[in-house]
């Protein structure tokens, strides 16, 4: 239902406001991405391009997962272990996965 994703986005963005006066970066707050009718996401050339600004500026982006609303009109989740390897893939990068005790090549099961 509507009203809990939005209750879920604005306790997202009250955590991202407590982590970045302590973690340097930019929180990209609202994910650029859009859902496709199949439910793949994707994000547009702009927002790509976007993220590619900030890179090059030094400026570490700092993605989350948040609640998206489909073509269906549902809202889904789509977490931040998606949205790592779609970023990169579109960036043509490397992906490190870290987690307390290791570094991992893949999401830590």
């Amino acid at each position: 239902n509507t009203e809990a994703a939005l209750r879920v986005r604005r306790q997202v963005r009250t955590l991202a406001d407590e982590l970045e006066k302590r973690v340097p970066g930019a929180f990209v707050l609202s994910p650029p991405w859009t859902l496709t009718a199949d439910g793949t996401p994707e994000m547009s050339e702009g927002s790509r391009r976007a993220v590619v600004a900030l890179l090059r500026a030094g400026v570490i982006p700092v993605f989350h997962g948040d609640m998206v609303m489909g073509h269906s009109g549902q809202w889904t989740v789509l977490s931040g272990d998606r949205i790592a390897p779609l970023l990169a893939r579109l960036l043509d990068a490397r992906l490190v996965f870290c987690s307390r005790y290791a570094l991992h090549n893949q999401p830590p099961e």
